[in-house]
C-alpha cells in the first residue's frame, strides 16, 4: 500500500514539474488575447518590450534581430511593445508587431524590467530570457531563430 500511494505521489510530482512556466504561460495567453490571438502551436519567439526598457539595449538587439529575420519568420516571430520612441517598420514583413494600449504588459504575472525574449513550443513557455547589455549577444543570435524555425 506504501509503494502504491508513493507512485501516485510520484507520478503527480513529475507532472507538475514537466511545467515549471505554468502560470507565465497563462499570463502570457491572457496578454495576446487583448490581440485576439494565444500562444502557437508550433515553436514560436515573443519578444515583449515594455515602456521602461533600456532604449540603447533594444535598439542594439533590435538591429540584430533585423539582420537575423527573414520574411518566412513572420508566422513564428511576435513583438509586443509599450509606448517607446523605436521604429517597428522594418520588422512590417518579418514579424507580427503589436502596440500594447493598454499596458498588458505590465500585468503579467512575471517581472520585465527589460526586453525580454520568450520561446513558446507546443502552446507552452519553455524558456524566459531577459535582454541587457552584457548579454545581447548570448540572447539575440542566429541560435535562437534556428530553434523557432523547426
Amino acid at each position: 500500500m506504501r509503494s502504491f500511494i508513493f507512485s501516485i505521489s510520484f507520478v503527480f510530482f513529475l507532472f507538475g514539474c514537466a511545467d515549471p512556466y505554468k502560470e507565465e504561460s497563462r499570463g502570457l495567453n491572457t496578454l495576446l488575447h487583448d490581440f485576439n490571438t494565444c500562444i502557437a502551436s508550433k515553436n514560436h519567439l515573443y519578444i515583449l518590450i515594455p515602456t521602461f526598457s533600456c532604449l540603447e539595449c533594444v535598439q542594439i538587439a533590435l538591429i540584430k534581430l533585423e539582420d537575423i529575420l527573414v520574411e518566412n519568420d513572420k508566422p513564428n516571430v511576435t513583438i509586443i511593445y509599450q509606448k517607446i520612441d523605436i521604429d517597428f517598420n522594418p520588422f512590417e514583413n518579418k514579424a507580427l508587431v503589436y502596440y500594447d494600449i493598454n499596458n498588458s504588459i505590465d500585468k503579467l504575472p512575471f517581472s520585465i524590467a527589460n526586453m525580454t525574449i520568450i520561446k513558446t513550443r507546443k502552446g507552452m513557455i519553455n524558456e524566459i530570457r531577459f535582454v541587457n547589455v552584457e548579454n545581447i549577444n548570448q540572447v539575440i543570435n542566429r541560435n535562437i531563430i534556428n530553434e523557432i524555425r523547426k
